[in-house]
């Protein structure tokens, strides 16, 4: 179950990246729940002139759907759900996720996901 829904969340994502019309190299979900609300940027990396550069996505429907999803399925068993998931896929099939358990600070707004200079 958990690997259909990061792959519903890959393909949400995906599909928002093609309609940009840009190669990628790597992506960044950046989420931030609780029971009553969602904070989310979302942006990928593209090459431009030989330059970095970080685009962001716009709001991708479905994703916070998905999302609360794995947060429910990763919070069975008596685990506390978590607060804030951080996924960042590269186009060489590198998938990485943390997940943050620490009350947000919803007065915190998120930033860009990637360090590149010169922006």
């Amino acid at each position: 179950m958990e690997n259909e829904i990061f792959q519903d969340i890959t393909d949400l994502v995906l599909d928002a990246i093609d309609a940009q019309g840009k190669d990628w190299h790597a992506f960044v979900i950046n989420y931030r729940v609780d029971d009553q609300q969602s904070d989310c940027v979302n942006t990928f990396i593209t090459q431009e002139q030989g330059q970095w550069k970080e685009i962001s996505l716009p709001p991708i429907k479905g994703l916070d759907q998905s999302l609360r999803k794995l947060r429910t399925l990763q919070s069975q068993g008596g685990r506390s759900p978590f607060t804030s998931c951080n996924l960042h896929v590269t186009i060489d099939g590198d998938f990485n996720t943390q997940y943050g358990y620490d009350p947000i600070d919803w007065e915190k707004r998120l930033g860009w996901n990637f360090d590149i200079p010169n922006r």
